[in-house]
Parts: structure tokens; C-alpha cells; sequence
């Protein structure tokens, strides 16, 4: 199972509404359908480049944050100049999620 799928279980467990994605393509074709409070990254996924799907999602989901979850430090220091609210830096326990989620919602 893929780290995606194990976060969206844990999250839907802790009663979240949840809605995984193979790739950021398939996530514009969701975000036109659907409103999201935050958005649930990787640095490196399929599809178009971080700071496009960014944009792109903060066009269709003003309101949206965004979680960026990543191994790498070029990529935590790249997160804050493409919009991102929240950075988690692997590995992480899906626990450590939980007071991230939160401090988006507030």
C-alpha cells in the first residue's frame, strides 16, 4: 500500500473526508468537482511541476491549505515560496498528521 492510501485510511479513520489521487492532473480533475479544505501533497508526484499544481489549485480552491510531505530539503525549502502552509518531512508517523490537519482547519 502506497504512503497516499495509508494516510487517506488513517485520515478517514479520524472521521476526514478523504479522496486520493494517482497523480496532480487527476487532482485538477477533482478539485473542479469538489471544495477541499487541505490539500495533501507530495513534492515529487506524477503529472505537473509543484508550483503549476499550486497555482493552478489555489485558482479553483482559494480557500484550501496545503500539507507538502517530503523527503527531501530542497523540497521543504521550496514550499514556502510555491504557497505552502504546512510542511511534514519523511518518514513521519500518520499521528504526527493530526495537529497539522487541525491547525489548517483553524
Amino acid at each position: 500500500m502506497d504512503t497516499a492510501n495509508v494516510i487517506g485510511m488513517f485520515l478517514m479513520q479520524e472521521g476526514y473526508g478523504v479522496r486520493c489521487v494517482e497523480s496532480r492532473d487527476h487532482a485538477l480533475v477533482v478539485l473542479q468537482a469538489y471544495l477541499y479544505d487541505v490539500i495533501i501533497m507530495d513534492f515529487f508526484m506524477p503529472g505537473m511541476g509543484a508550483a503549476e499544481f499550486v497555482t493552478e489549485s489555489r485558482r479553483r480552491c482559494p480557500r484550501s491549505k496545503f500539507l507538502l510531505i517530503t523527503a527531501t530539503n530542497i523540497a521543504a525549502e521550496q514550499a514556502a515560496k510555491i504557497g505552502i502552509n504546512e510542511f511534514l518531512g519523511k518518514p513521519f508517523k500518520p499521528e504526527e498528521l493530526l495537529p497539522i490537519i487541525r491547525r489548517c482547519h483553524g
